[in-house]
């Protein structure tokens, strides 16, 4: 019998033909409780994993441009002590405002000024070029030192411009029209452009450099052709003039505009690029609020600066140690 129902089932039934509950068979019960016992546990981690990540991005965004509701520790050498460290005022409170400071990469750790260093737990990440971050950790720090073409309020989720002030579709969804903001900077001085989003989104696509995120791209058209090495290029991605980039997709798709805010689809400085890729791997150069204070090793900590020639709203930290 049904424990739920009441309906008359066989010995050996799994599941009640009339409401479809999940049945124990004789000797069968401790499995069966177990079996549900583990389908409850595995939800709850999904909704961990669902609810956690954004949540976690949201929190260092809220830090870095909210109204200030973490306290801070900005680290002091003054002889008394390396490494001693004092209790800020919030970020943006009316007696912790901060000062904007520009270093060329690779200088020393400068001072931050008043709007404190955010000290943020991270696992180790596994790459900090856009050409290859792919995992929670690499993507917490790029999203700090690049900006794609939109980003994603932190309360709503909603898609906003970020380095594309504005885009348009065509009719179906196929040719996507972006504007990038001018005047827009990288962290060397130079300036942002369409066809650096063009050479960081073919860099992702080229078979070379074994890029594990170069799917986000599958439906612009050219990228099977780039895949299998017949073209060295997108044919679907235009740059007309320094601000306009065009997308031509294979298919209509009308999240298209969701996928480009993805941490990874940023631009990359060519010159910079092509130098010392290795170099650049170690010491990504972004277009982001932050950029790095020093170059990333494995180990220690990850220091981001505020960049002060940011187009965007000024951060209210002075940096960020991950």
């Amino acid at each position: 019998m049904c424990p739920k129902c009441g309906s008359e089932v066989g010995t050996t039934s799994v599941y009640c033909p009339s409401c479809g509950a999940q049945i124990a068979p004789a000797g069968q019960e401790g499995e069966v409780a177990e079996s549900a016992s583990f389908k409850k546990r595995a939800r709850w981690k999904d909704k961990m994993v669902i609810v956690g990540v954004p949540l976690l991005a949201g929190l260092l965004f809220a830090a870095a441009f909210g109204s200030g509701m973490y306290y801070l520790t900005r680290s002091s050498d003054d002889g008394e002590g390396a490494g001693r460290t004092e209790t800020t005022l919030p970020a943006g409170s009316a007696d912790g405002s901060s000062t904007s400071t520009t270093l060329q990469p690779g200088a020393a750790y400068p001072d931050l000024g008043d709007g404190g260093i955010l000290t943020f737990a991270l696992g180790e990440p596994d790459c900090l070029d856009p050409v290859n971050v792919w995992e929670s950790s690499g993507s917490q720090v790029a999203q700090c030192l690049f900006d794609s073409l939109v980003a994603f309020d932190p309360k709503t989720g909603e898609v906003v411009p970020a380095a594309a002030e504005s885009w348009e579709t065509n009719h179906d969804a196929s040719v996507w029209t972006f504007h990038l903001v001018e005047g827009a900077r990288f962290h060397d001085g130079a300036p942002v452009t369409a066809a650096d989003f063009k050479y960081a989104w073919e860099r992702i696509c080229d078979p070379t450099n074994d890029s594990s995120i170069s799917y986000h791209l599958s439906s612009v058209e050219g990228y099977d052709d780039m895949r299998a090495r017949v073209a060295d290029s997108l044919e679907g991605v235009k740059v007309l003039g320094d601000y306009t980039l065009r997308v031509t997709l294979s298919d209509p798709f009308a999240d298209f505009g969701v996928v480009v805010g993805h941490a990874s689809l940023a631009p990359v400085p060519r010159a910079v690029v092509e130098a010392d890729p290795s170099a650049y791997a170690d010491m990504p150069i972004g277009n982001g609020p932050f950029m790095l204070a020093r170059s990333w090793t494995y180990g220690p900590s990850i220091d981001l600066m505020r960049f002060g020639d940011y187009y965007g709203d000024e951060p209210r930290l002075g940096g960020v140690q991950f």
